[in-house]
């Protein structure tokens, strides 16, 4: 990383996607480590969401519950939320109006930050939000 920012460091656009990923990535919250644990186990080992059997408090989720307008928004690159696990969640999902988005070519923090989804991805997002906003 430190490379690729002094190779790229006299390009203005580059240096302020860099510091904007940068800070992003800093600005974390601690996760205890139990709740990690079950995220990692009901959600990546025992895939429980897309089973309407996993557990949150006192509560399983079931899918089909979810009816209220569902908008998926998924990078063609991402690494922890590969599209061929996103994708069918539209399909799991009670609600009858829903809507994917795809950024191609973008990863996970991309999809979240990047100069791209600021200009492709955010605005589709607000007027699909801003028409179900009374």
């Amino acid at each position: 990383k430190p490379i690729n920012f002094y190779e790229n460091m006299h390009n203005e656009k580059f240096v302020e996607d860099f510091m904007t990923t940068e800070t992003w990535l800093q600005d974390n919250i601690a996760v205890p480590g139990e709740v990690y644990r079950q995220f990692i186990k009901y959600l990546y080992q025992q895939n429980l969401l897309t089973q309407n059997r996993m557990p949150v408090g006192k509560h399983i989720i079931n899918l089909k519950n979810i009816t209220c307008p569902v908008l998926n928004i998924m990078a063609g690159k991402d690494d922890l939320v590969p599209c061929s696990q996103g994708t069918p969640f539209n399909d799991l999902v009670g609600s009858k109006d829903r809507k994917s988005i795809l950024l191609e070519g973008s990863g996970h923090i991309g999809l979240a930050i990047g100069s791209r989804a600021q200009k492709e991805v955010w605005p589709q997002a607000c007027k699909w939000l801003g028409e179900r906003t009374d």
